[in-house]
């Protein structure tokens, strides 16, 4: 009987220790899947930031025409323009087409700050140093193969991001777009999804912008034969037509014009400029014309000068107008065809002296 007992006994404890022992791996089981849950969870937020990072890349965009990418972002020189809150976001274009090539033919860049696309007709003087230099090399023509660093001047509002938009000219759907993080230019660290100007420099921290001053008639329109008098020139629209050739004044020989690639057209914009400053006008000092197609496509242009003969002077360093002299001003939109061939509003617009001058082509 004694042996009976005992051996229940065993039994009993055998089935007690195999329950422990199962339902000690069923414990160690849930939390093992715990485990795995959490670290699905943290790896795909790091997945997630990782993305967004990828997302976020400076620009670095090729099309048949060339290549463009950012390079930096820096304070305007004090002399640089008379607007406030100026800065000068860099990049470097190269040209991949068989005749020189300005960078504004490949590409189109805009800028928006707090959801709204921001102003870049902003003038540049000379008196800001390495800087003239930069943004008038917006204008220069490179050789195919060649590249040339430029600056674009942008008024922000504050230092909130920047959003950057680069699109292939005529193709609205091919595009890039970057964040860029404007808290290096207040002494701040860039934050780590953004990328900050390479060579932003780290100065003490800016001024606070202040919000811009109103002001009257800040859009004006104007006719043919009309003058804009500044204190530095007076400038007279003589015509403002579209062309597939800017021929200059004498073709009796060899000689040199601008002519529209396939598939597009010139907006020409033709005035006379005064210089009524006590230095020379350079090319990269004239004023840039912008055009606007069906309400909303709008075209930067460059500007060429007569030289009275038969070719064009286009390069940014050349002397324009000396002291109380005058030159024949070019301006030169190039738009798709179809701005030529439709009846939707077109007109044309160029900033001077912080007013935004207009011309209804129809």
């Amino acid at each position: 009987m004694k042996k009976f007992l005992a051996l229940l006994m065993a039994a009993m404890m055998c089935l007690m220790l195999c329950a422990c022992s199962s339902s000690g791996d069923k414990d160690d089981s849930k939390k093992d899947d715990d485990s795995s849950v959490v670290g699905s969870e943290s790896k795909d937020d790091e997945t997630n930031e990782e993305e967004k990072k990828e997302d976020n890349k400076p620009i670095d965009f090729t099309v048949d025409g060339g290549t463009i990418k950012y390079v930096g972002v820096e304070r305007a020189n004090e002399g640089l323009t008379d607007e406030e809150n100026v800065i000068v976001v860099k990049f470097a274009f190269t040209s991949n087409m068989d005749t020189p090539a300005q960078c504004q033919q490949a590409f189109g860049i805009k800028f928006y700050q707090n959801g709204v696309q921001l102003d870049k007709s902003l003038s540049w003087s000379s008196k800001g140093g390495d800087q003239y230099d930069l943004v008038g090399d917006y204008f220069s023509e490179v050789m195919k193969g060649g590249t040339v660093t430029f600056g674009r001047l942008v008024q922000v509002d504050d230092y909130s991001p920047l959003t950057i938009m680069v699109n292939e000219k005529l193709k609205n759907d091919s595009y890039q777009m970057m964040e860029l993080d404007l808290g290096v230019l207040n002494g701040e660290a860039a934050s780590d999804d953004a990328p900050a100007g390479e060579d932003a420099p780290a100065t003490e921290p800016a001024e606070t912008p202040t919000e811009p001053a109103e002001k009257e008639d800040a859009v004006k329109t104007i006719a043919i034969g009309d003058k804009i008098e500044t204190d530095k020139f007076d400038f007279t629209l003589n015509k403002v037509e579209l062309t597939y050739e800017l021929k200059p004044k004498n073709t009796s020989s060899v000689y040199t014009s601008y002519t529209a690639e396939d598939g597009k057209v010139y907006v020409h914009i033709d005035g006379t400029y005064y210089n009524k400053a006590k230095k020379d006008a350079c090319i990269r000092d004239l004023f840039i014309p912008t055009a606007d197609y069906d309400d909303g496509y709008t075209y930067d242009g460059f500007v060429v000068i007569d030289d009275g003969d038969n070719s064009f002077d286009w390069v940014s360093s050349y002397v324009a107008a000396t002291p109380l002299e005058s030159c024949h001003y070019h301006g030169l939109i190039e738009c798709p065809e179809v701005v030529d061939e439709s009846d939707a509003p077109l007109f044309v617009t160029f900033k001077i002296d912080g007013t935004t001058y207009r011309y209804d082509i129809r």
